[in-house]
């Protein structure tokens, strides 16, 4: 009797049935497994199974080719019952079709409206709101494939040599299509909800992703997909996915854009469930199409969903995705919650064409509610922005539960033999010269190639060359530098820097911590910052005449430390001397004034938290999210050492986006300044004008170079994008796939007494042809408006503008058309 008690305590006897979760047919030879492999068994033909496992097991795992692999809970009782049931992984994007009947549609006594009510009315205390605390684990795979990549290339083109990339084929993943895996991440994690206060974290245990090499920036990659793929939560009002906003079928305006049928009332897992499905009352709005599945308990929680979008939507580079999320069941609270998340994407410029698929498989696990969580765990840390949380494969191994193909595990090797080959080395480095400008040489870049020739009016063509060290150099000293010569003003330009890095990170990519010597012998346009010079020939195509110019002697000390939750402090000496030239002068009275001179210090904070990126060796690409940036900055210059004046600038720039489903976003930028001292115009605020034919978005259109100076100014900057909202509801038009945008720049401003050109001691102002080219705001605001059109053949932007102030200036355009190149989802 005791050995019996004892075998008891030690083991558990678990058996049950597998199931197809579609057909409802007995599943054969599913693996059933536990304890990390230890005990393990196969269904029979009859979909049954026996196991005995260890007493300290928590969870079974069924597993067979071509479905979804499936966790369920078991408990120490000595003998327990588990039936499952699996969902096949073949799928397609657009499945479920609802049949209106022609018939006409009302919410009133519609018994599915009022379902969808009851819904709506028991969201709060379904979603993970309604816990006092959560803690669960986290497994997220990130996969991106090719999908009818031309075979003229792979198998015979310049990619041939490439053949065991596209060899590696998924054909299980959508049903019909051949996928090539490029790029794979897998992440683990935990994470931490409180409710109140409100706060919580994702605590990274785990990464392990595809490394393309240098010049691509991998995390960057990352950054942009996971915007992309913003966890979906069906109890949010409004869903977010891939930057777009969708109204959701459970909230409160949901009967006033979705249409729902109730199809029929099941029972799965002895929870009694009803089917509902819904479509949009117009397919081209972003709402979705597909099936709630419903409890009936009482909390009329979603038990499991089932949502695609449709081909009328104006999703840009997104042709197409569907999302299938299932609940499980709290043992404690009963209350259910997401265990199962997958969305699947189909990219592509147009229909019928090659492009990319895309998936996010999310397992959550190990569920915990109601326990008190440390302070200590909601501390965000943010090393794993640049220092990952790299594991080996064999870490993942417990987390997979079967979700990573053979194909997929196949990518990390062949990407990995991939950076290992000459010719890819090459190709990247052709690409990163094309983005970055810098053709690399080891320790040594040369560039920007885009500059080595550009025109101006004052000093003709100008021939350039330049380069900067890389980390192969050092990953501590950095060195960068150009040469130019201007063949009508017969002079050499240069410029050189060293900088030190305290953190032997590069000091172009996050986060930086370097101090920088410089000096800059070179023109540019007032008004535009210091580095500014019109660096190719197309920049130097303008629609108005400039032949006002600066030479410039600066030298400059900075320092700048950005720490690690995105906030950046700067301080800085500058030694500028400027000198007019072309048709600019520096007139005081009857006098002309040969330089100025002056000497600053600087500080500069700039706050931009939660801020995404991807980044390169020129640039960061911004991620733009809800967050706002502010950026501040003071400079004070001293008459001392040479400088000629005292002064103190203030500088305040506030930008945040705006979120209006349905009817885009908008995104607003407001700066104001204040200059104190008696100064010179050069010195004061030069707003930016624009006289390119491209359409700028940080200047003013319609303006030109020079027009305006200011000692004090505030200004706003609003850009509202439709995102389709109009053009989607025009018969032909929505076909286009174009969008609406909006804008608008108002600037106030004013230049105190002691600072207007016939002040004793100031600066005449420009003229042009004997007319005063250069004016105050005293007399009221500057304000331009106009209208665009966006992803005109996928990548073009037209604007057409107006001015409506000052109109009485010479020169000006009251309208004007402006294009540029315009990259949007």
């Amino acid at each position: 009797m005791l050995q019996q008690t004892g075998l008891q305590a030690q083991s558990v006897n678990v058996y049950g049935t597998v199931q197809d979760s579609v057909t409802r047919l007995p599943m054969s030879n599913v693996k059933v497994s536990a304890g990390n492999g230890r005990y393990t068994t196969l269904t029979d033909t009859e979909g049954k199974y026996s196991l005995r496992i260890g007493s300290n097991v928590s969870f079974l795992q069924f597993s067979v080719e071509g479905f979804f692999t499936k966790v369920r809970p078991c408990t120490n009782a000595y003998i327990q019952e588990i039936n499952v049931l699996l969902a096949s992984r073949e799928r397609q994007l657009a499945t479920v079709v609802v049949n209106s009947k022609r018939q006409r549609y009302s919410n009133r006594n519609n018994p599915a409206v009022e379902l969808i009510k009851q819904v709506v009315a028991h969201r709060d205390e379904n979603g993970i709101g309604a816990y006092t605390t959560a803690s669960y684990g986290q497994y997220e795979k990130l996969c991106m494939y090719l999908d009818g990549f031309p075979r003229w290339l792979s198998d015979k083109g310049p990619l041939k040599r490439y053949h065991f990339i596209f060899e590696n084929k998924d054909t299980t993943k959508v049903a019909g299509k051949e996928l090539v895996p490029i790029y794979i991440e897998e992440n683990v994690s935990r994470n931490y909800f409180q409710r109140s206060p409100h706060r919580k974290n994702q605590v990274i245990e785990g990464q392990k992703k595809v490394d393309y090499g240098d010049f691509i920036d991998t995390h960057g990659v990352s950054v942009i997909l996971n915007r992309l793929y913003e966890d979906i939560n069906i109890y949010d009002p409004v869903v977010v996915a891939f930057t777009r906003q969708f109204i959701s079928p459970i909230s409160d305006a949901g009967p006033a854009f979705y249409k729902y049928f109730i199809q029929d009332t099941i029972v799965e897992e002895n929870i009694r469930l009803v089917r509902l499905s819904l479509m949009p009352r117009n397919t081209n709005a972003l709402l979705f199409t597909g099936t709630l599945y419903i409890t009936l308990d009482g909390h009329y929680a979603v038990r499991k969903l089932n949502l695609h979008t449709n081909k009328n939507m104006n999703l840009g580079l997104v042709r197409n995705f569907s999302v299938i999320q299932d609940f499980e069941q709290d043992s404690v609270t009963h209350k259910f919650h997401l265990a199962y998340s997958d969305v699947i994407t189909d990219f592509g410029l147009t229909k019928g064409t090659s492009g990319l698929f895309g998936e996010r498989l999310v397992l959550f696990s190990n569920f915990v509610t109601g326990q008190p969580i440390a302070d200590s765990l909601f501390k965000k840390d943010y090393t794993v922005e640049y220092k990952p949380v790299v594991k080996p494969d064999s870490f993942f191994r417990a987390y997979r539960l079967n979700t990573l193909s053979t194909t997929e595990i196949r990518t990390y090797g062949n990407i990995d033999s991939l950076l290992h080959m000459p010719s890819y080395k090459l190709t990247t480095d052709l690409i990163n010269m094309s983005s970055t400008g810098y053709k690399s040489f080891g320790a040594v870049s040369i560039g920007p190639v885009f500059s080595f020739l550009s025109y101006n009016p004052v000093e003709g063509f100008k021939p350039r060359v330049g380069g900067r060290t890389t980390p192969y150099f050092s990953k501590r000293y950095y060195l960068d530098g150009y040469l130019a010569y201007g063949t009508k003003d017969q002079q050499f330009k240069y410029f050189g820097s060293a900088t030190y890095s305290f953190n032997n990170r590069s000091v172009y990519r996050y986060p930086m911590h370097f101090l920088r010597v410089g000096y800059r012998h070179d023109t540019n346009i007032p008004g535009t910052d210091d580095e500014y010079v019109e660096s190719n020939l197309l920049l130097s195509i303008n629609s108005g005449a400039n032949d006002k110019y600066l030479y410039n002697n600066i030298f400059r000390v900075d320092y700048v430390y950005e720490f690690g939750n995105h906030l950046l402090a700067g301080f800085g000496v500058k030694y500028k001397k400027q000198h007019p030239s072309g048709s600019l002068f520096f007139a005081k009275g009857v006098d002309t004034v040969g330089s100025l001179q002056t000497n600053e210090l600087s500080a500069t904070f700039r706050w931009a938290p939660h801020e995404q990126f991807y980044q390169n060796d020129l640039w960061r690409f911004n991620v733009v999210n809800r967050y706002p940036i502010l950026t501040v900055n003071y400079t004070h210059g001293f008459n001392a050492l040479g400088g000629e004046y005292d002064y103190n600038r203030f500088e305040a720039t506030l930008y945040k986006r705006f979120y209006w489903a349905p009817f885009g976003y908008t995104d607003i930028t407001g700066n104001a300044g204040y200059i104190s001292g008696s100064l010179p115009w050069p010195l004061l605020e030069m707003h930016q004008g624009n006289q390119t034919l491209g359409y700028s978005s940080s200047g003013f259109n319609m303006m030109n170079y020079l027009e305006f100076v200011s000692d004090h100014y505030a200004g706003i900057s609003i850009e509202h994008s439709f995102k389709g909202f109009f053009f989607d509801r025009i018969p032909l038009i929505r076909k286009l796939k174009w969008r609406e945008v909006i804008s608008g720049r108002l600037l106030y401003g004013g230049l105190r007494a002691e600072n207007q050109p016939w002040a004793n001691g100031a600066f005449k102002f420009p003229v042009k042809d004997n007319v005063t080219a250069t004016y105050t705001l005293n007399s009221g605001p500057y304000f331009e408006a106009g209208a665009g059109i966006t992803r005109i053949f996928k990548v073009l932007r037209i604007d057409v503008i107006r001015r409506f102030t000052y109109l009485n200036h010479p020169s000006i355009s009251q309208w004007s058309v402006r294009g540029g190149i315009n990259f949007e989802l």
